[in-house]
């Protein structure tokens, strides 16, 4: 169980090899411990910053044309930065910048600061129609950078220079393959889902593979899939117990304010099969064809390139 403190990641042997493992926290600590909530932020307004600065490196990072893991990563060191450090004391636009910087260097999406800082302030100034030719300028771009680089360092130390990453897309791509008749619309779906949830603290509370269990429970529903029932096949696939499982599920539909977590019928399952619809993946799917406003922000993309997932 996470222990309320600093953010410290502790060490692990694998394979007869010691490295650092990704610490995990409990629901508490990341919306009622956090710096910015002891100064009087209250959770909505939080989560309201969160979904800002991941609006903000969704679009630096599609300028940017790095894949959407690299931008995943990002997300994820802001939303570790700010566990830790006051919202009011760290502009959110400046540290977001410094995180797609740290993010693109760890996945190797090398782009340099020059190339960063342009778009970034570009973003961020939106409404200044001159704001990409004041960027050009030496005289603006030698104010930025200093700004850019302090905070780099500020989140590599609040980071502890601890960059280990484990992100859903690749155990959810997995799961979705076994699938047999898995069409367009459930990878969609079970997409937006990982890519809504790493937008919030679920990220921070969960382990990698129980958000891809999550998302890929989600979508089945959404979409309708059978899936196979030999063996609970996606506790298995997910490494997950289906209380985990259920919790992980309930947490993932408050994001569309909805609140039973649905259960999905498998193919020659008599405990499920019987079960009613529950208006949970109706709501859920109205959301997504609709478009929340986690979904808005990052979209039915692929996970290493912007374009529509194949069927």
């Amino acid at each position: 169980m996470a222990q309320s403190g600093p953010c410290n990641f502790s060490y692990v042997r694998l394979d007869g090899h010691e490295c650092r493992s990704i610490r995990y926290f409990l629901r508490k600590e990341t919306e009622e411990m956090s710096p910015s909530w002891r100064d009087g932020i209250d959770l909505k307004k939080e989560r309201s910053v969160h979904a800002s600065y991941c609006r903000f490196l969704q679009e630096l990072g599609m300028r940017l044309i790095v894949p959407q893991t690299t931008i995943a990563v990002a997300m994820l060191f802001c939303h570790r930065f700010f566990l830790q450090q006051f919202h009011a004391k760290n502009d959110m636009n400046t540290i977001a910048t410094a995180c797609m910087l740290v993010a693109a260097k760890v996945m190797e999406s090398f782009h340099l600061l020059r190339h960063i800082i342009p778009v970034a302030y570009e973003i961020i100034h939106k409404d200044d129609c001159l704001a990409s030719q004041k960027i050009k300028q030496k005289e603006a771009y030698q104010q930025q950078m200093p700004l850019i680089l302090l905070a780099e360092s500020v989140v590599l130390v609040t980071l502890a220079f601890n960059f280990s990453v484990d992100l859903p897309y690749t155990p959810l791509g997995e799961a979705i393959n076994k699938v047999e008749g898995s069409d367009k619309i459930f990878r969609q779906a079970a997409w937006n889902f990982v890519n809504d949830a790493l937008q919030t603290s679920r990220c921070l509370q969960y382990d990698h593979q129980y958000i891809a269990g999550g998302a890929f429970l989600l979508a089945a529903k959404f979409a309708k899939a059978k899936l196979p029932s030999e063996g609970e096949f996606w506790l298995r696939q997910f490494n997950i117990t289906p209380q985990q499982l259920k919790e992980i599920t309930h947490q993932m539909m408050e994001m569309y304010d909805v609140r039973d977590p649905p259960e999905i019928a498998c193919e020659g399952s008599s405990r499920s099969r019987h079960d009613p619809p529950t208006t949970s993946s109706q709501t859920v799917g109205a959301n997504l064809v609709l478009g929340s406003e986690h979904s808005q922000a990052v979209g039915l993309a692929d996970a290493e390139t912007h374009s529509p997932l194949p069927a």
